[in-house]
C-alpha cells in the first residue's frame, strides 16, 4: 500500500483499501435490516461520514432502495421553512431519480398541507412507488439543525410518526432512518413541551482497535519491518481516533528515511514536530483546531466546559452525570467514556490541550483572572473580589456555565462581603452613638458660624477698599499699557483712530491758494497716449503760462523724450523760472527733467508709507551726496512763499525745528503719536490733511487745452499738473480710504502733494496749525490720568450696570476731548487712554469683592472667636465648617487669624 491509500479527513469511497471495518459497520446494517431507526452521534471526524458511505452501498447491494441527504446542502442562513422542507423533498425526488416520473412543482402546489405534512405525504408516496423494497433514508450533518432560525421539532417528530405507524400501517415495516451527526438525542427536539426524540438505537462508534486495523500494517509493511510495532506505537498517541491514526500513518510513511532502530522513538518524534509542536499552524486539514473551536465558540458556556475538562485533565477521569455540559464535551471528541468516566480520549489531545492552556483560556474568559490565580494557590480572603469588583464579576457570571472551582471563588468573595458587611454595620452602630453625641455640638456650631457669619456681613458691607489701590492699580495698568504699547499691537488701532479724526475734521474754507490739473481716464483716452508726448506737455504749460501762476508743478517723470516735441518742451522748462519738476531718490530712483535739474528747479515726489500702505506723513527733506534735497511740495510752498518774503530758518535754540513764516516745522520721531519704532529718516511731519479732490479747485488737462479753465483760478497759484487715472496706478490710501461709503478709496499722488503743500502755506502764512505730537513722558501721564480716572469709578461705583455706564460715559469723554485737540493741531493717545481707563474699572470691579470676602473671612474669624470664647468644642467644629469650600490659602489665613485669639 502506498502512502497515497491513508486519506486524512473526508468521507472514504466505498471500496476505499484503508477504511477499518469496525463492529458499528455490522450493528448498523444488521439493525437497518431488521427495521430499526438508529443514529450515530459522534464528535467529528470519527468515521461517521465513511460508515454511512460503505452501508448505504451494501443495503443498495441487498436490493433495498437506498438515499442519502445532506443537511449542509439545504443551507442554515437566510433559509425559511418553505425552502427547508421542500429542499428535503426535491433532495429524496433527484437522489431516487424521479425527475421523469413525477412532476415535483406541480405535486407540490396540489398538496395543499403544512410543510412537514407535504414531505411525510411525499414518504407515503415513496412507499408506495417501491412497493416489495425496503426504503432506508440516511441523514447526514444532522447537528446543521442547530445554526436554522427557525424550530424543526415538527420534522423530528414526523420520523417518531413513520415509527409509530408501523402498529397501524405495515408499508411503515419497510422504512428505516438513519441520522448521522455531532449532537446528542435531546438536542433534537428541543421544544420541552413534546415529547423528547427517544426512539431508534444509537450505534456507537468507537476508535480502532489494534485487531481491526490490518489494512492500515499492510500499507506500512511496506516503509517498515516492524509495521506491526509502528501502528501500536501509533495506537498508542491516537487510542485508534480515525483521522489521526491516520494522518500519523501517513506522515510515518513520508518522513521516514531509514529504518528506525525503535518504533517508540520515532512514532513520538513524528507526533511532536509534525503535530504538537505549533499545532495550530501544522492542524492542516484542521483537526485539533476544530476541536478547540467548538469548546470556545459559546462564552457563556465556555468556562463550565474548561472547568470540567481542567478537572479530568488534573484527576485523569471524572464521573459521568449524563449534565449538558459534559454531553458537549463528548461530543467536542476531546474526551470518552471509560467505566462511567469521562477522560481524555488520547495523549495527542492530552498534550495539546494541557493544562497551561486550559488556564490561559480561563484567564481570557475571566474578569477576576489575576485575583482567581492567586487564591488558588493559598486560599488568602486577601485576593478575594470585593466591592464593584465583585459586582462586576457577579454580573459577567449570570447566565454563564463556570467551573467548581470559579463558583468555590465567587461565593468565598460574597461570603467575605456579608461579613464585612455585618462588620461595617456593628461600626456604623458605635458611630451613630458618637454621632448622636456630637450632634448637638454640630448643631450649635453651624448656629453660632450662621451668626458670626451675619455680623461679619453687616460690619463690611459699609467698608470701601483704602484708596491706595486706585493708585496701585492706576500704576500697574500704566505700565502694562505702555509696555503694551511699546510692542506694536495698538498701533494699527491708533492709526485707525487718526483716520477716522482726519475724516471728522471740519475744515470751512476750501484750499485756495492751490489748483490741480488733473489728467483723468476721460484724457487719456481722448489724448490717445499716456505718458503724454512732450509736444502736449509743452502746450498744457504755455496755457498755464499765460495765465501767470505763482509756481507750476509738474508731477509727472519726464527723465527721457517722449517725442514728438521734445526740443520746444525743453526749451519751455529752460525758459520758465517757476516750474518745479520731479525726480524719485527713495529705493528705485527716476532721474529728473535734465533742463530743470541744471536750473535746481527740482523736488522728489516719494512719499513714505505707514505699514498698512497708507501715506499720513510728509517726506520733506533728505539728505544726498549733493547736500539736502527738497521734496516736491516744499519745493512749491517755498517757491510760493519766497514772494511773500517767507524764508525757513532753524531756531536757535533747537536747529532741527525749522520756523516757517507763522508755524514752526518739528521732525517726526519714530515714536511720536501712535507710532512705534518707525522709520523717521529723512525730514518728515504728520499731514494735516485738507481733504480729498472735491475738497481743491481742479480741472481736467482736456479742460487747459480746450482754454475753458479761468484765469482767476490760476494767476497767483500754485498749481499742480498730475495722473488721477486709475489705470496709471499712481494712487495710495490715506486716511480718507477707510470708512467712506462702504468703499476702499485711494487717493492721487498729486492729490497728496497739494494737501502738503496748502498745509504748509496755510501754516507759514496764516498761522494755521500743524499736526505735532506730544513727548513721551506727557503720553504716559495722559495714560496714568486714564488709569486713575477708571480706577476711582471702579472704586466709588458699585453697582455693575451704573459702573458700565460711568466707564462708557469716561471713555466717550476722553474720545471728544482728544479730537478736539486733534482739532487743535495735537495728536493724543486716545487708545491706550482708553484702554488704560476700562481696565482700571475692571480691575478694580474684580479686586473689591475678593478684598472685602477676604476682610469678611477675618472678620467672621473673630466675631466667631469672641462668640465662642467658653465652647472650644463648638469653636473647632465651627471653623472646621467654615473652612470647608476656602482655598488652601483662606485655610492658613484661618488659622493665623485663630492663633491670636
Amino acid at each position: 500500500m502506498c502512502d497515497h491509500t491513508y486519506q486524512v479527513g473526508g468521507s472514504l469511497p466505498e471500496n476505499a483499501p484503508s477504511y477499518i471495518v469496525r463492529s458499528a459497520d455490522l450493528e448498523l446494517a444488521n439493525a437497518l435490516q431488521q427495521g430499526e431507526f438508529c443514529y450515530v452521534l459522534n464528535s467529528r471526524q470519527m468515521g461517521k461520514s465513511s460508515l454511512l458511505v460503505r452501508t448505504f452501498y451494501k443495503l443498495q447491494a441487498q436490493g433495498n432502495v437506498c438515499v442519502g441527504i445532506d443537511l449542509t446542502y439545504l443551507g442554515s442562513e437566510f433559509v425559511t421553512p418553505l425552502q427547508w422542507y421542500k429542499g428535503l423533498v426535491a433532495q429524496l425526488w433527484t437522489e431516487l431519480d424521479l425527475t421523469k416520473t413525477i412532476n415535483l412543482k406541480e405535486w407540490w402546489q396540489e398538496q395543499e398541507l403544512s410543510h412537514v405534512q407535504k414531505l411525510g405525504e411525499f414518504i407515503k408516496l415513496l412507499l408506495n412507488f417501491f412497493p416489495n423494497q425496503k426504503l432506508f433514508i440516511f441523514i447526514d450533518e444532522i447537528d446543521r439543525i442547530q445554526s436554522l432560525n427557525f424550530s424543526v421539532d415538527d420534522f423530528f417528530a414526523l420520523i417518531r410518526y413513520c415509527y409509530n405507524q408501523r402498529a397501524i400501517n405495515s408499508n411503515y415495516k419497510r422504512i428505516a432512518f438513519a441520522l448521522f451527526g455531532v449532537a446528542a438525542p435531546f438536542n433534537l427536539i428541543l421544544n420541552k413541551e413534546l415529547t423528547p426524540f427517544n426512539i431508534g438505537r444509537a450505534i456507537a462508534l468507537d476508535g480502532f482497535k489494534l485487531g481491526e486495523v490490518q489494512p492500515l500494517i499492510a500499507g506500512l509493511s511496506s516503509k517498515f519491518v516492524n509495521a506491526h510495532r509502528i501502528m501500536q506505537e501509533i495506537l498508542a498517541w491516537t487510542e485508534g481516533q480515525p483521522f489521526l491514526t491516520q494522518k500519523l500513518c501517513k506522515l510515518s510513511v513520508s518522513k521516514v528515511r531509514e529504518q528506525p532502530l525503535k518504533a517508540e522513538d520515532f512514532i513520538n518524534n513524528i507526533v511532536r514536530e509534525y503535530i504538537i509542536k505549533n499545532w495550530q499552524f501544522q492542524d492542516e486539514p484542521e483537526h485539533l483546531k476544530t476541536i478547540r473551536d467548538r469548546l470556545l465558540y459559546n462564552p457563556k458556556n465556555a468556562g463550565r466546559l474548561l472547568g470540567i475538562y481542567q478537572q479530568i485533565w488534573q484527576f485523569r477521569s471524572v464521573a459521568r452525570d449524563n449534565s449538558k455540559e459534559q454531553t458537549e464535551l463528548l461530543l467536542s471528541g476531546l474526551v470518552v467514556v471509560a467505566q462511567n468516566h469521562l477522560k481524555i480520549k488520547n495523549r495527542i489531545y492530552r498534550e495539546v490541550f494541557n493544562l497551561r492552556w486550559v488556564e490561559q483560556q480561563l484567564a481570557s474568559l475571566r474578569l477576576y483572572g489575576v485575583n482567581f490565580d492567586a487564591w488558588l494557590k493559598d486560599e488568602n480572603e486577601a485576593h478575594l473580589l470585593r466591592g464593584l469588583e465583585l459586582k462586576e464579576a457577579l454580573a459577567w457570571a449570570e447566565n454563564k456555565q463556570l467551573s467548581d472551582l470559579d463558583y468555590r471563588f465567587l461565593a468565598a468573595s460574597q461570603k467575605l462581603t456579608q461579613q464585612e458587611t455585618e462588620l461595617d454595620l456593628a461600626r456604623a452602630e458605635i458611630e451613630k452613638e458618637k454621632a448622636q453625641f456630637a450632634l448637638y455640638a454640630v448643631r450649635e456650631a453651624n448656629r453660632l458660624l450662621t451668626v458670626a457669619r451675619r455680623n461679619a456681613s453687616q460690619k463690611i458691607k459699609q467698608q470701601r477698599l483704602s484708596k491706595s489701590w486706585i493708585g496701585i492699580v492706576a500704576i500697574a495698568l500704566t505700565v502694562s499699557v505702555i509696555a503694551l504699547r511699546f510692542t506694536g499691537i495698538l498701533q494699527g488701532l491708533e492709526l485707525t483712530a487718526f483716520d477716522l479724526y482726519t475724516q471728522q475734521r471740519l475744515i470751512i474754507d476750501a484750499p485756495s491758494r492751490v489748483t490741480i490739473i488733473t489728467i483723468d481716464e476721460s484724457d487719456i483716452q481722448n489724448i490717445g497716449q499716456f505718458p503724454l508726448s512732450d509736444r502736449l506737455v509743452a502746450r498744457s504749460l504755455n496755457n498755464l503760462i499765460r495765465h501767470q501762476p505763482r509756481v507750476i508743478g509738474l508731477d509727472l517723470y519726464r527723465d527721457l523724450p517722449i517725442p514728438p516735441g521734445n526740443e520746444k518742451l525743453q526749451k519751455l522748462f529752460a525758459a520758465t523760472s517757476n516750474l518745479i519738476g520731479i525726480e524719485k531718490v527713495v529705493g528705485v530712483k527716476i532721474s529728473p527733467p535734465p533742463s530743470l535739474d541744471k536750473l535746481n528747479q527740482i523736488g522728489f515726489a516719494d512719499l513714505i508709507f505707514d505699514r498698512d500702505g497708507a501715506i499720513r506723513r510728509a517726506l520733506l527733506s533728505v539728505r544726498s551726496d549733493n547736500g539736502v534735497d527738497y521734496s516736491f511740495a516744499l519745493r512749491l510752498a517755498l517757491e510760493y512763499l519766497q514772494v511773500e518774503d517767507i524764508t525757513p530758518k532753524p531756531l536757535a535754540n533747537n536747529s532741527s525745528q525749522i520756523k516757517l513764516g507763522k508755524t514752526i516745522l518739528i521732525p517726526l520721531q519714530p515714536n511720536d503719536g501712535g507710532y512705534v519704532r518707525a522709520d523717521a529718516g529723512g525730514y518728515q511731519t504728520l499731514i494735516n490733511y485738507r481733504g480729498t479732490l472735491d475738497r481743491f479747485t481742479h480741472y481736467s488737462l482736456s479742460d487747459l487745452l480746450a482754454n475753458n479753465v479761468p484765469a482767476k483760478i490760476i494767476r497767483d497759484r500754485v498749481v499742480l499738473i498730475g495722473s488721477t487715472a486709475a489705470t496709471i496706478s499712481d494712487l495710495s490710501p490715506t486716511p480718507y480710504s477707510r470708512f467712506l461709503s462702504g468703499s476702499n478709496h485711494q487717493m492721487a499722488w498729486v492729490t497728496i502733494h497739494a494737501n502738503i503743500v496748502a498745509q504748509l502755506l496755510d501754516a507759514a502764512i496764516d498761522g494755521e496749525t500743524m499736526l505735532y505730537t506730544i513727548s513721551e513722558t506727557k503720553e504716559w501721564l495722559y495714560i496714568f490720568i486714564g488709569a486713575v480716572a477708571g480706577a476711582y469709578i471702579g472704586w466709588w461705583v458699585r453697582r455693575f450696570w451704573l459702573r458700565a455706564i460711568v466707564a462708557i460715559f469716561s471713555v466717550t469723554i476722553t474720545v471728544v476731548s482728544t479730537y478736539i485737540a486733534f482739532l487743535q493741531g495735537w495728536w493724543l493717545p486716545v487708545v491706550p487712554i482708553a484702554i488704560a481707563l476700562i481696565l482700571a474699572t475692571v480691575a478694580i470691579a474684580v479686586i473689591t469683592p475678593r478684598l472685602l470676602a477676604r476682610m469678611r473671612l477675618i472678620e467672621t474669624v473673630k466675631q466667631l472667636s469672641l462668640i465662642c470664647a467658653r465652647q472650644p468644642t463648638v469653636k473647632k467644629i465651627a471653623l472646621e465648617y467654615l473652612k470647608q469650600g476656602e482655598s488652601q490659602k483662606n485655610k492658613v489665613l484661618i488659622g493665623r487669624i485663630v492663633s491670636r485669639y
